[in-house]
């Protein structure tokens, strides 16, 4: 929603100068790959921890917060391209933002997602296959 605002106003307001195209265009999506990039390896990291714990609602706190975690470093990636775009109406950043965006979607959280990432034992996996919609 937020993406369609910007793109909103920037598409009624006045031309700028684009002294920071250069220099976003290659900041910008650098940053993003290392948002990324970290969101990924932050994930392994707690999902490794997460799989050490005994009782399954421990390990569903855990993932969890490793979800939110994911989620919200890719969220900052697509708040840096929508300001990137903001500030300099190149239309890449919209791509980007868009390609972030469909990442969510990859990275939901379902019952069997959960039960393979974090190895479950067949007696979890069936509580938790039992007790979703």
């Amino acid at each position: 929603m937020f993406l369609v605002s910007v793109m909103i106003v920037v598409y009624y307001r006045e031309p700028e100068n684009h002294d920071l195209d250069t220099i976003l265009l290659i900041a910008a999506p650098i940053s993003t790959a290392a948002l990324l990039l970290i969101s990924h390896r932050l994930f392994l990291s707690r999902l490794k921890s997460a799989a050490s714990l005994e009782k399954l609602f421990q390990k569903m706190e855990a993932y969890r917060g490793a979800i939110v975690l994911r989620l919200l470093l890719l969220d900052g990636a697509i708040f840096l391209q929508i300001i990137a775009y903001l500030l300099t109406e190149n239309k890449l950043f919209v791509v980007l933002a868009v390609v972030v965006i469909s990442m969510f979607m990859l990275y939901r959280p379902h019952a069997r997602r959960f039960t393979k990432e974090m190895e479950l034992s067949e007696l979890e996996a069936e509580v938790i296959m039992d007790h979703s919609v």
